[in-house]
């Protein structure tokens, strides 16, 4: 009978202390709540990933917006080196004089405004516009004025092979890619485009034969080939 009581006092008293722990019943767990997950919880899904999402690369350009830039061709020759028609088109003819040989009469340039034209005896070889004397403003302009204005009428592309002043003249050698493209071949035979600036002083229509850099008056255009000044054929 002692131990039956002792017994029955032991299982009133595990009895009691579910109670107390809030168990409903007395098989239920007595585990602490926080180690249990809520039961209402799903777990997330992975987010489907968007084309928005990823940031932008502004490193990288927009194939839908960037512009594909347009090479232009090459221009045809207006001024040097241009076939007669494109050159006639670009300057005017003198009508004072025989036809084609003097062009672009320009009130203060030249020896006087009888003889005033910016472009004198014009010739064409094979068609183009390639010999020709130059007449700069009165009285005379500096050797470094004089080459500009040359080297105006000249292809954009021309640039200096050699330059040296002489005795009765200065001269600057050039070639132009531009000017080879359509030279290369016969009539010309100037395969690398060579062009000659003869700068004179004295008179336009009568040179001195001492060159003065301080004071040209007139440059004699052509298309001499001379790959040093040593091979320069003189004034």
């Amino acid at each position: 009978m002692r131990r039956s009581a002792i017994g029955a006092a032991l299982t009133c008293a595990l009895l009691l202390s579910a109670c107390a722990s809030g168990g409903d019943t007395p098989g239920a767990s007595t585990a602490p709540a926080s180690t249990k997950p809520p039961a209402t919880r799903a777990t997330p899904a992975p987010a489907a990933s968007s084309p928005t999402a990823s940031p932008v690369d502004t490193a990288t350009p927009d194939p839908s917006t960037s512009v594909t830039p347009t090479v232009a061709p090459s221009a045809p020759l207006v001024d040097y080196g241009a076939v007669l028609s494109v050159w006639a088109a670009h300057h005017t003819a003198d009508e004072r004089f025989d036809p084609g040989a003097m062009w672009d009469a320009t009130s203060g340039w030249g020896p006087d405004e009888a003889d005033n034209d910016r472009f004198n005896s014009v010739v064409l070889t094979g068609g183009r516009v390639l010999d020709l004397v130059m007449y700069l403003p009165r009285p005379s302009v500096p050797a470094a004025k004089a080459t500009v204005l040359a080297l105006g009428a000249l292809p954009k592309d021309a640039t200096v092979l050699w330059k040296q002043q002489f005795a009765a003249c200065s001269v600057v050698q050039l070639t132009s890619a531009s000017l080879a493209a359509v030279v290369a071949g016969k009539p010309f035979g100037n395969p690398k485009g060579q062009v000659q600036l003869v700068l004179l002083s004295g008179s336009a229509l009568a040179p001195s034969a001492t060159f003065d850099p301080g004071k040209v008056t007139s440059v004699v255009v052509r298309p001499a080939q001379a790959a040093t000044a040593a091979d320069f054929a003189g004034c």
